[in-house]
């Protein structure tokens, strides 16, 4: 599919189906609108069913190139976990989505998850300090100078009780950093589902 076919659909689900803000926010010197990368688009509906209602799910505005990938050549598929909650949206070079393929993700996990916490305050004692905005802070584990399988750089946060995960192949920080950026400082997905979009859950269970 195409950018502009992505585009299309992409706009069509997000501003048919989600609310979303619109406003334009500053990340360093770069500014970012409040709705994921087109890439996302066709991938929206399978995040928003894999995870539970209120659950606020946050995205790139734009994702980079980072390891010599071409984001547009990318493809994406979504795993979820019920216990504990976790979504995780990987991006792949290949139709396979194995492991030689693999070109990032976008990990989402409660708060509460002790995997998630694990790696948190391990990039909180070895990364380096990031801030979003005033009252929100990240952590950076450049993974540049580490063993072939560790060469990943990663960016993890906590917002409104979920901890948040970008993590690219290294050579490339600061791209890194902007994804994460964009992420933090823009308005999440709610899990709010109009009835004719198949939901996870029953929709006497839809936060209001």
């Amino acid at each position: 599919m195409s950018i502009a076919s992505r585009r299309s659909l992409g706009r069509s689900l997000i501003l048919g189906c989600l609310a979303m803000g619109t406003a334009v926010v500053s990340w360093g010197q770069r500014s970012a609108m409040a709705q994921p990368d087109p890439l996302f688009f066709p991938h929206i509906n399978d995040v928003i069913v894999s995870a539970p209602p209120g659950f606020p799910i946050r995205l790139p505005a734009e994702i980079k190139p980072v390891g010599g990938n071409d984001p547009s050549e990318l493809n994406i598929q979504v795993f979820s976990s019920a216990t504990p909650t976790t979504v995780n949206v990987g991006l792949f070079s290949c139709d396979s989505g194995t492991a030689p393929c693999y070109a990032g993700s976008i990990s989402i996990d409660r708060s509460s998850a002790v995997h998630a916490r694990a790696e948190l305050n391990r990039h909180k004692q070895t990364g380096d300090r990031l801030t979003f905005r005033p009252g929100l802070v990240g952590y950076l584990v450049d993974g540049v100078n580490k063993r072939a399988s560790e060469r990943f750089t990663s960016v993890m946060w906590q917002q409104e009780n979920v901890i948040y995960t970008v993590s690219f192949p290294a050579g490339d920080r600061q791209a890194v950093i902007d994804m994460a950026g964009s992420m933090a400082i823009n308005e999440p997905i709610r899990v709010q589902l109009p009835r004719q979009i198949p939901a996870s859950t029953p929709p006497n269970a839809i936060a209001q």
